[in-house]
């Protein structure tokens, strides 16, 4: 369902104050989110720009590299969808994977003025909101006071195919984070971006992505073995999905968020099977249980 509510308050801008004073829910998301604007929060002196396999391991970064000051916001989409609008002059953005808005929000205070339309794909099915993703109530109130923000209520697939290709300047995918998923997003929105427009993503670097997840999934189907209520959690993909699809071409990385500008990619992202290689969580062996005989080489996810 799309919705576009009606404005609540007429010529406000969204980077004022007061647009916000009388929106407690998106006022605390705000407030929660505020030391990533602090002059110097979020800056690095070191180059974040990675091509082909080197892509898939951790960066090198110098010794002496200066860190952030401390910001549990810096790698947050509350933080870089604002970087990227800005960085890119975004005027269409669409955000998949929503959740509670706080990238919403934090585009809109900082960029509100210079965005046409801002849409936010999300099916937010959860029963709970912050914690938890079931926050449709609280993004149409904010909706209705700010007339560029539409609210897409699907999942990130279903959700492109209403989407016109070539229509938007930044797409920000931060939907489900596992291999299969973020595989089909990139390409399910690759085309909905203009030709100078770019592609973004969330996680890129979190633990759960690379092969330090493995030793940690044997230990814990150590624990589960026997244990039918137990179940391994699933393994982010956001790497191995980027590294698959674009191997042929520069992709940028900042705070574990990352990007590819589409005029530096003409072919777009290539699928091919796995690139030669299966997802790392697919090389792990589940334990065998006790009394249950020989243990099976399988898939994580089976």
């Amino acid at each position: 369902m799309l919705a576009l509510v009606p404005v609540v308050v007429a010529g406000l801008s969204p980077q004022t104050a007061e647009a916000w004073a009388d929106l407690p829910y998106a006022q605390k998301l705000l407030d929660d989110h505020a030391c990533s604007r602090a002059p110097g929060a979020c800056t690095v002196n070191t180059s974040d720009t990675f091509t082909g396999s080197g892509a898939l391991g951790y960066p090198n970064v110098p010794e002496g590299t200066k860190r952030p000051v401390a910001c549990a916001s810096c790698g947050h989409g509350s933080h870089m969808v604002p970087y990227l609008v800005g960085l890119y002059s975004a005027r269409k953005v669409i955000e998949v994977g929503v959740c509670t808005g706080a990238s919403v929000v934090s585009v809109l205070r900082t960029h509100g003025d210079s965005i046409d339309s801002y849409t936010a794909v999300d099916p937010w099915g959860e029963r709970r909101c912050n914690p938890g993703c079931g926050c449709f109530s609280q993004m149409r109130t904010i909706a209705g006071r700010f007339p560029m923000l539409k609210l897409l209520q699907e999942y990130s697939v279903p959700g492109a195919r209403r989407i016109p290709d070539g229509s938007v300047d930044l797409a920000f995918i931060d939907a489900a984070h596992d291999y299969t998923n973020v595989h089909q997003d990139i390409l399910a929105y690759w085309s909905k971006v203009k030709p100078n427009g770019v592609l973004a993503g969330h996680d890129f670097n979190h633990h759960r992505n690379w092969a330090g997840i493995l030793e940690k999934r044997i230990e814990y189907s150590k624990s589960a073995a026997g244990k039918r209520s137990k179940r391994i959690p699933p393994s982010y993909g956001v790497g191995q999905a980027l590294g698959e699809l674009f191997f042929h071409c520069e992709f940028r990385l900042l705070f574990g968020v990352w990007w590819v500008e589409k005029r530096s990619c003409p072919a777009g992202p290539i699928a091919v099977e796995n690139n030669g290689s299966a997802p790392l969580w697919m090389k792990a062996i589940r334990p065998k249980a006790k009394g249950k005989g020989k243990g099976r080489r399988q898939r994580q996810g089976e």
